[in-house]
């Protein structure tokens, strides 16, 4: 254990993420030091009543339920694209400016390459346009 000033830390990654945080307000460091005291203790009083995730802020709770929600807050400007989480925005900006990028025909939206859109449209268009994705050998699982 670490005793810097009068403050006891359990080991030097909390020591180190302390250094990094006290030059922040007093209360976004009050908030990381919940944070990560939490994490070590394994307090989370925060929990999703829909399944068995629990954390330690009130965001995270927020940003889980989108999972359950199917909320999409995180609207692409240059097309239809909506995200969950702005990560995933951000990661599909990036196809807009790429080389490689392809549009869906059905819904207007871009991707960064050909592999990314067939996942697309076999998660979001097989239902609504069968005929467009017949279905190959490859994905027909015999028996015997």
């Amino acid at each position: 254990m670490f005793v810097p000033c009068d403050v006891l830390f359990l080991n030097v990654r909390v020591f180190d993420r302390f250094l990094v945080l006290k030059m922040v307000t007093p209360e976004k460091l009050f908030s990381e030091i919940q944070l990560v005291l939490g994490n070590i203790s394994g307090i989370h009083p925060y929990n999703c009543d829909q399944c068995t995730f629990s954390c330690v802020q009130p965001y995270q709770l927020k940003s889980h339920m989108r999972t359950h929600t199917g909320e999409k807050p995180y609207k692409c400007d240059q097309c239809n694209y909506a995200a969950a989480w702005n990560v995933q925005l951000k990661e599909h900006k990036k196809a807009h400016v790429m080389e490689t990028a392809v549009i869906c025909k059905l819904c207007d939206t871009v991707f960064k390459n050909v592999n990314v859109l067939t996942m697309h449209q076999k998660k979001e268009h097989v239902e609504t346009h069968p005929a467009q994705f017949p279905i190959s050998l490859n994905e027909v699982h015999f028996t015997t």
